[in-house]
């Protein structure tokens, strides 16, 4: 299947691929379908590209590589909304945010995206009674890494 991107123009994609959100995503709640789009592997983000609408692409990260005691735990009434029997069926995506330049760029760890990767089914999730926020910095300063 063809569809049209903003920043990569008319790319193919296997539809076997595409993640269906039925309620959407929070402010997108009339976009559903989306393709997961890894460009670069040694990259650990990844673009989420809307099928139907061009335009609306996120960036999105696994968050588990970047905060290693993040907890993510899902409610009875999720997990069967999404039909999962497996906790291996589960991927959990968090959505990047890049104002000015990468070296700012922050993840929202309060709300992840879940996707049952065997029935490409996901939903956004918010994360009630957490101490996450939607501005969590996930690449270290320059000082933090020379260790000033």
């Amino acid at each position: 299947m063809k569809i049209k991107t903003k920043h990569f123009g008319e790319i193919e994609i296997d539809e076997s691929k595409i993640m269906t959100f039925t309620k959407g995503l929070l402010g997108f709640e009339d976009v559903k379908s989306y393709a997961l789009l890894k460009l670069d592997q040694e990259i650990p983000l990844t673009y989420m590209q809307a099928v139907e609408e061009q335009n609306l692409n996120f960036i999105i990260l696994d968050p588990f590589q970047f905060f290693k005691d993040y907890n993510v735990e899902l409610s009875n009434e999720i997990q069967k909304e999404l039909d999962i029997k497996e906790p291996s069926e589960v991927a959990i995506w968090s959505l990047v945010s890049i104002q000015d330049n990468l070296e700012n760029a922050t993840c929202n760890l309060i709300a992840p995206l879940v996707i049952n990767i065997r029935t490409k089914q996901g939903k956004q999730i918010i994360l009630h009674n957490s101490s996450y926020t939607t501005k969590h910095t996930f690449i270290p300063k320059k000082a933090e890494v020379e260790g000033g």
